[in-house]
C-alpha cells in the first residue's frame, strides 16, 4: 500500500471516529498527544455522523496524506517508525 512512499513538508493525518466507540477514543488520545509532539504533522479529527463520506467508513479509520494507513486500533510506535522512515 505504502511502496517508494515518502513525505515531503508537513504529514496530514485524518482521523475518522464515531461515538460510542471506545477504539475511537483510545485512537482519538493516541493520535492526539503524537501530533501535539510532531510539528511537522497536521490532524483532523471527523467524526462520521457529523460528514458525509463518499463511501462506507470503518472507524476508527486513520489515514495519512490521504492513504488508508489502518482500520481499528493502530500501534502507535509503528505508526512513528513508519513516519520516521519516510520523511525526506
Amino acid at each position: 500500500m505504502f511502496n517508494n512512499f515518502y513525505f515531503k513538508g508537513m504529514v496530514e493525518i485524518i482521523l475518522f471516529i464515531s461515538n460510542n466507540c471506545s477504539a475511537c477514543r483510545k485512537a482519538e488520545e493516541q493520535i492526539t498527544y503524537y501530533s501535539r509532539k510532531k510539528d511537522f504533522v497536521s490532524l483532523k479529527i471527523h467524526d462520521i455522523n457529523d460528514c458525509d463520506p463518499d463511501h462506507a467508513i470503518i472507524v476508527p479509520a486513520l489515514y495519512i496524506n490521504g492513504t488508508l494507513y489502518a482500520y481499528g486500533e493502530f500501534d502507535i510506535s509503528k505508526l512513528n517508525r513508519f513516519i520516521n522512515n519516510n520523511l525526506n
